[in-house]
């Protein structure tokens, strides 16, 4: 097994290029939190629950130190009570960006 290292400027331009996905569009890029098994990757969310919707300021996030930190004002909009899942990243424009598990 071989391990790859990546420089820290490159990690920063990769979460820069990600925070830049996320903002292009008209709109507010979004954070969705879900009950259940997650889908195929993006895949729609079919009998599951959206617990929570998570709308990201714009820019939605600074990169530093290695890390992308998520900005968004505090009116999470908490949609019905579960257990969190996984997660979704839908861009400004409405895309899917990417899923996660998500824990406790």
């Amino acid at each position: 097994m071989s391990d790859i290292t990546i420089s820290t400027s490159l990690n920063e331009a990769r979460l820069t290029a990600t925070r830049d996905y996320l903002d292009a569009g008209t709109g507010n890029a979004v954070l969705q939190i879900w009950d259940g098994s997650r889908p195929a990757n993006g895949g729609a969310p079919t009998g599951r629950n959206k617990l929570a919707e998570i709308a990201l300021n714009k820019p939605c996030g600074s990169v530093a130190s290695n890390q992308l930190a998520l900005s968004f004002d505090d009116e999470t909009l908490a949609l019905t009570s579960g257990v969190a899942t996984w997660a979704r990243f839908l861009s400004a424009a409405g895309t899917h960006a990417s899923d996660s598990d998500v824990s406790e």
